[in-house]
């Protein structure tokens, strides 16, 4: 069910955002619609996200999806997705900080890896009150990978720990209730990672915030 709907609706929603899109660029509209337009562009955005993430998960249970596995530097890595946290998180006003040791290395997909830890980031911004921190810290430990990233956010209660890496699963903010994305990300997170022979698990406490750690098998030599 998951491969067919997620292949009938890419075209269409695809579409819709075009056509909304060559809209918007029209300077005949006024504001109220043009409010109204961009409000529903978001909406498809959103939903695109979604289908594309269960076209992910569809190619994974399948083996259909390969890796390109090459040599990735995840101080790269890490830097570019600090820089990206910096634009996410600026509205807030959240303070992004960086500890990096020596050059780590991993075999990997650098694109799939990129996306394990843009997605951990943007939870973290998400669920952060205005003026915190996330910091995102990279070590060698016993010969693996380990990226932690730790914000100063709502936390994720008890109840919903043991859950969250489940597909569809979504927990409860602590502040207001309501639930939070589409379930999908933190579960493709947790492939990815697994996929990479890696772990990935969280440490957190409500109203204290959260420590979503990654391993991956390191390929880095000893520094001389």
């Amino acid at each position: 069910f998951s491969a067919d709907a997620s292949h009938e609706l890419r075209t269409p929603l695809t579409i819709m955002r075009g056509e909304i899109e060559v809209a918007l660029r029209g300077r005949k509209l006024n504001m109220p619609t043009r409010e109204l337009l961009g409000s529903v562009h978001d909406e498809l955005v959103r939903l695109s996200s979604i289908v594309e993430s269960l076209m992910t998960l569809v190619k994974s249970d399948s083996g259909r999806l390969v890796f390109d596995v090459q040599d990735v530097s995840l101080n790269q890595i890490i830097g570019q997705i600090a820089a990206d946290a910096q634009m996410l998180a600026e509205g807030k006003k959240i303070a992004i900080n960086v500890v990096a040791a020596a050059p780590v290395h991993v075999n990997g997909d650098a694109k799939r890896l990129r996306q394990l830890f843009l997605s951990l980031v943007e939870n973290a911004v998400k669920f952060s009150s205005p003026r915190g921190t996330i910091t995102l810290a990279l070590e060698q430990q016993n010969g693996n990978a380990v990226v932690n990233i730790t914000d100063t956010g709502a936390g994720i209660s008890r109840k919903d720990q043991p859950r969250i890496f489940d597909r569809f699963y979504r927990g409860r903010q602590p502040k207001n209730g309501e639930f939070g994305g589409s379930g999908l990300g933190l579960s493709i997170a947790k492939w990815i990672a697994e996929a990479h022979q890696g772990t990935i698990e969280v440490k957190s406490r409500e109203g204290k915030g959260s420590t979503f750690t990654v391993k991956l098998p390191s390929t880095s030599l000893p520094v001389r």
